[in-house]
């Protein structure tokens, strides 16, 4: 997906019109899928700038595995 950048939009405002999220992990996500982008805007963006967004990484499940009592072995 594309975003084209609000003039002196950040990337953590980026991150949360894309994701409806604005977390270090996902803000870096983008910023590492724009690195060039990064060199030559490094916070602050120009109107218009395309950023690319890449997918959001899938969310893992945690299992939670329950095991007998010591009294119900």
């Amino acid at each position: 997906m594309i975003l084209y950048a609000i003039e002196g939009e950040r990337w953590d405002h980026i991150c949360l019109r894309a994701y409806k999220q604005s977390t270090k992990p996902l803000t870096k996500r983008i910023r590492d899928a724009n690195i060039a982008v990064v060199r030559q805007h490094s916070f602050i963006l120009p109107a218009g700038t395309a950023i690319t967004i890449p997918a959001m990484p899938a969310q893992s499940s945690s299992v939670i595995k329950i095991g007998l009592a010591p009294w119900q072995r």
